[in-house]
């Protein structure tokens, strides 16, 4: 990877930080600058097709769908043994029906490592490869940083990650992934 390309990525990383951090004050404060008592906390489960139109979820399918494809990558796919698939309850929110299916079976045919594992990934370079009239379809680098047996015992990879999103009933929803060598 060349000097120039390094540069680029982390400056799309950083305008996507700040893109998101920016959507978030914005759509965390009502009008009178007080804080939104509708939020809720991510310790609550949260079922998509029951939201109600002030909640995170709902906010952010306002922001489109590179956001939406960008928070199911990074919460699908960072993982530990310590939260039993936390992470796949938390991409459901913003996956479509049949996406839903394919994460249920994620869950049921793995099984939690009696060992330490974990990964924590990160977005930092997103490209619409297809847009069409059924969705837009992404092509995203991602740093994938591993700990295994302790959390001290760590290793960083880059992985790309092809995602799938659809507008279905009024929200952008992930309707596939694909994962890439």
């Amino acid at each position: 990877m060349t000097k120039k390309q390094r540069i680029e990525r982390i400056f799309a990383a950083l305008v996507i930080v700040i893109l998101v951090i920016v959507l978030i004050a914005v759509f965390t404060r009502n009008k009178d600058g007080e804080e939104d008592a509708d939020v809720l906390s991510p310790l609550q489960q949260i079922d998509r097709r029951s939201l109600e139109p002030t909640s995170v979820d709902a906010r952010a399918n306002l922001a489109g769908p590179e956001v939406i494809a960008t928070s199911f990558v990074e919460r699908f796919s960072s993982y530990s043994t310590d939260n039993n698939f936390q992470n796949v309850i938390d991409a459901k929110a913003l996956a479509t029906a049949s996406m839903d299916l394919r994460l249920d079976q994620l869950t049921e045919t793995n099984s939690v490592s009696l060992s330490f594992y974990g990964v924590s990934t990160y977005v930092i370079t997103q490209d619409v490869i297809v847009e069409d009239n059924n969705g837009i379809t992404f092509v995203m680098t991602t740093q994938r940083e591993e700990a295994f047996d302790t959390p001290a015992n760590t290793s960083t990879r880059y992985q790309d990650i092809t995602v799938r999103v659809i507008r279905e009933n009024g929200e952008w929803l992930v309707d596939d992934f694909i994962w890439g060598a």
